[in-house]
């Protein structure tokens, strides 16, 4: 084959290769734009992410124009905590224009893709701003940057997280207050118990009383015999006897005041955190029983008086009682991540071929233009 032939084949190659990515361009709705001619207005924004030389430009969903120029804001400032910000130059396609309520947005989506939404008023539109012919010498106007839908995403994901132990917590709370619950159930019985014990020791000491009055004449001399045996029997003890008797006495008496003096000193703690002050550290086991039982039920009350009313109702308008009551939010948040989920992977295989085709174009450019050179 002839050197001639070989270079017209390349650029027949060259030729429909350049056809074909214009036609790529224009079908996806890409930069390139043929024959528009288009007018500048610059925008400045605190910070431009992903933004370009040719991001497109859109109103209402339409495109009208595409990013001319990006620079950063080096004018004289007005005021010195003003932040330096970014100057994006907007080449608007004729005949759109933009009118003077025009607000201008970048907004991203969740694979990364960006453009320039340009937000108005839904009033009557006012008049339009007059566009310069040159990017050169344009008027500015102020923009702003939308939320970051992954950031969104992330926030959405920790805050239902958190719902998940809030929950988890409020369940423990529950669990503890039917505990608690049933400890109040028991120490009412108990009361009972002791109020009915009270009242029968009452009758008790009603009838003793009763007994002795009636009794009164049999219990005098039945006295007077017992004094009298007394004295008879201590007569009939010899000194040593009583001696030994006084003796087993005193032990006694030493035996009984040790009991009580080791009962109080083992005692005492308890009393002393039974009757200390609320910023006292218990020093038994239960002191810190009733401790934890106080801050418990201290808990308790914030938490109710947290979730209720004025009128001591749940408040269903607290942000937490709506994450308990409205399925709606978390309806919406499962669907949000289940979408989420589907595009990544959709994106995957997409994402795997370009990344076999890279390597393998890496490994060996020449795979490209092979088979439209082979003689």
């Amino acid at each position: 084959m002839s050197e001639r032939a070989m270079e017209l084949r390349i650029g027949i190659f060259v030729f429909v290769a350049m056809a074909g990515l214009i036609a790529l361009a224009i079908l996806f709705g890409g930069n390139v734009r043929i024959s528009a001619k288009q007018r500048y207005i610059t925008v400045k924004f605190v910070n431009a992410p992903g933004v370009a030389v040719g991001v497109p430009v859109r109103k209402n969903g339409i495109r009208i124009g595409s990013v001319a120029r990006v620079a950063f804001d080096t004018r004289p400032k007005e005021n010195a905590a003003e932040p330096e910000g970014v100057l994006i130059t907007l080449g608007i396609d004729e005949p759109f224009k933009i009118t003077q309520d025009a607000l201008p947005m970048i907004q991203r989506a969740l694979i990364g893709d960006t453009t320039i939404e340009i937000l108005t008023s839904a009033h009557l539109l006012p008049e339009p701003i007059k566009l310069s012919e040159s990017p050169d010498e344009t008027m500015v106007i102020r923009g702003e940057v939308s939320a970051d839908p992954n950031e969104a995403l992330g926030l959405a994901t920790e805050a239902l997280s958190k719902v998940g132990t809030t929950l988890n917590s409020i369940d423990e709370a529950a669990k503890g207050v039917a505990t608690l619950t049933k400890k109040a159930e028991s120490l009412e019985q108990f009361i009972a118990t002791w109020d009915d014990t009270g009242k029968k020791l009452g009758e008790l000491a009603k009838k003793a009383d009763k007994i002795v009055q009636e009794n009164e004449q049999d219990i005098k001399p039945t006295v007077s015999a017992l004094k009298r045996l007394i004295e008879t029997t201590e007569a009939a003890f010899d000194l040593d006897t009583r001696m030994k008797l006084k003796r087993v006495i005193d032990r006694a008496n030493s035996i009984t005041e040790a009991i009580d003096t080791d009962v109080l000193v083992a005692l005492k703690p308890l009393a002393a955190d039974l009757g200390g002050t609320p910023s006292r550290t218990p020093v038994t086991n239960a002191g810190q029983v009733l401790l934890r039982l106080n801050s418990m039920v201290a808990q308790l009350g914030l938490l109710t008086r947290t979730l209720s009313d004025s009128d001591g109702k749940l408040n269903t308008n607290g942000t937490l009682q709506k994450m308990l009551t409205d399925p709606t939010l978390y309806t919406e948040a499962t669907s949000a991540l289940r979408g989420a989920n589907d595009i990544v992977r959709t994106m995957r295989p997409a994402v795997k071929n370009l990344t076999t085709f890279s390597e393998k174009v890496a490994a060996d450019p020449s795979v490209i233009s092979r088979g439209a050179l082979k003689p």
